[in-house]
């Protein structure tokens, strides 16, 4: 399993090499982890330098009522980012959504019939300890929780997607 994970990190960051459109690294990690983990959806957000805030830039897969909108992708991750501004290791973690159940403020409460069987799993891109230029959050509804070999994938690729990033936007 190990080899197999390590080979999928090896041809993945081979790949990001050949990509010129930041959109296209995103859906290149959707398809990595569907082929090695199974369906999902994910949303993700990159960080904006004179607001000091995450803005999502997009998404990619059917997700959870068909193509999601972006005020459900938003406001149902609301939580993971108050929880990754307290954090002092911006590592890949992983979440059920019902463990933020008592998070959601007025004008939310819509989502919490969605959360029971949702999982999420948090890649912060990191270009450095200290500084975080985005995150991708991937999240499925189901009987299949992300695993351990999932947060292996994720960790192996993170700093590949951010290197790809910074190489396209000419940073």
């Amino acid at each position: 399993m190990e080899t197999d994970i390590q080979q999928a990190i090896d041809s993945f960051l081979e790949d990001l090499g050949t990509l010129d459109v930041s959109e296209d690294v995103f859906k290149a990690f959707s398809l990595l982890m569907e082929q090695n983990s199974g369906g999902l959806a994910l949303g993700y957000w990159l960080a904006h330098s004179e607001s000091q805030s995450l803005r999502l830039m997009g998404w990619v897969g059917l997700g959870i009522r068909g193509q999601d909108s972006p005020s459900y992708v938003k406001g149902l991750f609301c939580p993971i980012f108050a929880e990754m501004m307290h954090k002092k290791d911006l590592s890949v973690f992983r979440r059920e959504m019902t463990d933020y159940r008592g998070q959601y403020g007025p004008g939310w409460g819509w989502l919490k019939k969605y959360l029971p069987g949702l999982s999420a799993l948090v890649v912060p891109l990191t270009p450095s300890d200290d500084e975080l230029y985005g995150v991708i959050i991937a999240y499925r509804k189901g009987e299949q929780p992300f695993l351990d070999s999932d947060v292996a994938l994720a960790k192996g690729v993170s700093s590949g997607i951010v290197d790809a990033l910074i190489r396209i936007s000419g940073e």
